[in-house]
């Protein structure tokens, strides 16, 4: 065999073990707009997954990963350009302004540690099964980018860039992350729902026998908590903020284009130094949904960019609380602000909820 031959022929083996090696693995992938997949995923094929850590480019097996989230590191608005004098540094701006996303990564690995940093755009795909599917109907086939930046269209908002916000694995080896328990006290609730405060990401819950809750793990961010229960849902807020803001954001909610038609702003929240600002809102649709007389409603948290030193907000991503279904417009749980949920205390590395909105 010439020494060509024998080079194609390891190359050949080599590509061989890693495609062997590349196994799709159950999990979940959740994109900024709500949208959630459920099936199994992997690498596209030549895909790899790097991460930039601020010194050196972390390339990451698959197989090593529990879980991804993306976030917005940098949002703003720019607009296309033209020189109208040859040979003059003068340029003019022309068109509507278009959307510009930079993100973040935080990456947690199956061993409990974690990589933070830039991701290096790459691809995977996301095989999910259709709940009417039949026994030989394939999967359906999703393939997901991984960004390193999005960039929109002119006249666009931030909304239309939607992105992985949470890929996690749940076959047996992502089990054993080290979760966060949370403890009622003197109060009950029947679910608890956990929004991440960077990229409003879902966060995996679990009611334990003894009555406490165990939350993955949310790698730094802080926490969205909600709790329902038969008396309704309690979200965690903080008390009155910027009255301003608010009511901006209540005018821009007015031409919001949404399957709810009724959406009321139950309080916003501008962390300090930052153009993000959070709305909670309790959503409902009055409008006649076809084939059913019921009313579907929501419970969810938006995130507004803000530009032009607060004069505008702008739509840039949404997660969801709860959701579900009333037989008429009475039914629709009333949700009510608890300064508990938003800072509860801590015992022994749980976090103690007093369980009552105040």
């Amino acid at each position: 065999m010439s020494g060509n031959g024998a080079i194609r022929c390891i190359a050949l083996l080599l590509m061989g073990l890693c495609l062997a090696g590349a196994d799709p693995r159950p999990g979940i992938i959740q994109l900024s707009d709500g949208t959630s997949w459920t099936g199994d995923i992997q690498l596209i094929p030549g895909g790899t997954l790097q991460v930039h850590d601020g010194t050196v480019v972390k390339t990451i097996d698959l197989v090593r990963i529990r879980s991804l989230r993306l976030s917005a590191a940098k949002e703003h608005l720019e607009r296309n350009f033209r020189m109208p004098e040859a040979g003059k540094a003068f340029r003019e701006e022309v068109g509507d302004p278009y959307p510009v996303r930079e993100f973040a990564t935080k990456v947690e690995l199956i061993d409990g540690s974690s990589i933070a940093g830039h991701l290096m755009t790459t691809a995977m795909t996301i095989d999910v099964v259709l709940p009417d599917a039949k026994a030989d109907d394939p999967p359906v086939r999703h393939k997901v980018i991984l960004p390193a930046k999005l960039q929109g269209k002119p006249g666009e908002g931030f909304q239309t860039l939607v992105f992985p916000a949470l890929i996690r694995f749940t076959d047996q080896a992502s089990a054993s992350a080290a979760a966060t328990r949370l403890q009622l006290i003197g109060g009950d609730a029947e679910e608890l729902s956990v929004l991440t405060r960077d990229g409003l990401a879902v966060l995996a819950t679990q009611r334990n026998a003894d009555g406490t809750f165990s939350i993955e793990p949310a790698l730094g961010a802080g926490m969205f908590l909600a709790l329902r229960s038969k008396a309704g849902i309690s979200v965690g807020w903080p008390r009155a903020g910027d009255a301003g803001l608010q009511g901006r954001i209540a005018e821009a909610l007015k031409d919001a284009n949404d399957f709810f038609d009724e959406r009321v702003l139950l309080g916003t929240w501008r962390p300090e130094g930052s153009n993000d600002a959070y709305a909670l809102l309790r959503l409902a649709r009055r409008a006649a949904v076809v084939d059913s007389p019921t009313k579907p409603w929501g419970v969810e948290i938006w995130r507004w960019h803000i530009e032009d030193n607060g004069a505008r907000v702008m739509i840039a991503g949404r997660g969801k609380l709860f959701r579900g279904m009333a037989a008429t417009a009475a039914e629709i749980p009333e949700v009510t602000l608890s300064i508990s949920l938003w800072n509860p205390g801590e015992k022994a590395g749980t976090l103690q909820i007093g369980g009552a909105a105040r």
